[in-house]
């Protein structure tokens, strides 16, 4: 990753604290697979928002801060909600915005979705069950 790309995880949010540990576990993971500025932003019931984890990846000088949704699927938070809080039009996956006289590109990542990987995850939670 290069030195000024940042990565702002986002979980939906809720009042269940294993909600909040699970999204930053996943960003602790990716910070170990070397993207080092990272932040965690909720779309709605946790801290920090979605706006506030943005201004520190902001404040922080990154040029280009990648969104990243830890949804499984696209509903109405990915394809309006969270596009509003981080500057992009409707229906764009790309912006630049300014800030501090800096223009920072985002760029917004897709669901996990329709992946062949999310499959083997059920087969484990599965087996998992089926030991237990």
């Amino acid at each position: 990753m290069v030195s000024n790309e940042a990565v702002l995880v986002v979980g939906h949010g809720s009042r269940l604290d294993f909600n909040r540990e699970t999204v930053y576990y996943h960003a602790k993971n990716l910070q170990d697979l070397g993207y080092s500025m990272i932040e965690v932003g909720f779309n709605e019931k946790c801290e920090p928002t979605i706006e506030d984890a943005m201004g520190k990846l902001l404040d922080s000088g990154a040029d280009v801060v990648y969104v990243v949704p830890v949804f499984i699927a696209s509903g109405i938070h990915i394809t309006r909600d969270i596009p509003a809080k981080i500057g992009l039009a409707a229906g764009e996956r790309t912006c630049v915005i300014e800030h501090q006289g800096r223009s920072v590109t985002v760029r917004y990542c897709d669901s996990l979705g329709q992946d062949d990987r999310v499959a083997q995850i059920m087969a484990t939670r599965i087996e998992e069950t089926r030991a237990s």
